[in-house]
């Protein structure tokens, strides 16, 4: 069985290096490209999609529901799979916050296991709902079976089928509408494709 872990594509947020948190923001036009064109990326591996999970948010819906299309199926949402809340931090650009918040963010890129942002959720908090969501979707898997997030989630979701802990936050890159694929065997899980993005070069 393969876990086909998928971040949704370009919002304006995204565009302008903007954190987004829980701000429910649609995919823009580039984003719903980007979604159409990572559903065909996945349809052309053959896989045997069985069900198709996502983010209660917006942009993770819209990609996801392009993938689900493919396969007849409706999207699944997982409330426990929902983005990091970012607290103080959304809603504001990156040099925005490097300028108020100069300690955090240097805290947030070396050591994010320990941080936690203002008003946020701390990594060990997401940690533990995305457990819940990832232990729920392997149990309910009749197959193949996609999963559609957030960077931060995504980078969650991966560590939590891996079995890895949290220092791999910052040695994983999850770019917009990258595929990633985990087979799972006897309990076993393997990486077979990590931050996938060649499909995308259509859209250039």
């Amino acid at each position: 069985m393969k876990i086909i872990v998928v971040r949704h594509g370009q919002t304006e947020w995204n565009k302008k290096d903007i954190f987004r948190g829980r701000k429910d923001i649609p995919l823009d036009e580039s984003g719903k490209k980007q979604a159409m064109l990572t559903a065909g990326r996945i349809a052309e591996m053959g896989l045997s999609v069985k069900a198709v999970y996502a983010s209660p948010l917006h942009r993770a819906v819209e990609t996801a529901q392009q993938i689900a299309r493919i396969y007849g199926l409706k999207v699944i949402p997982k409330n426990e799979l929902i983005e990091f809340d970012c607290g103080e931090w959304e809603g504001h650009c990156v040099e925005e916050v490097k300028k108020k918040y100069p300690q955090i963010y240097t805290d947030w890129l070396n050591h994010p296991e320990k941080l936690v942002i203002p008003g946020a959720e701390s990594l060990e908090q997401v940690t533990k709902r995305v457990q819940v969501a990832v232990k729920s979707i392997l149990k309910e898997a009749q197959g193949d079976t996609v999963i559609v997030t957030h960077k931060v989630i995504n980078k969650v979701v991966i560590g939590c089928l891996m079995g890895w802990d949290q220092d791999h936050f910052w040695k994983l890159e999850q770019d917009l509408a990258a595929i990633n694929i985990i087979e799972i065997q006897d309990r076993h899980a393997v990486v077979e494709m990590l931050n996938h993005t060649t499909h995308l070069l259509h859209d250039k």
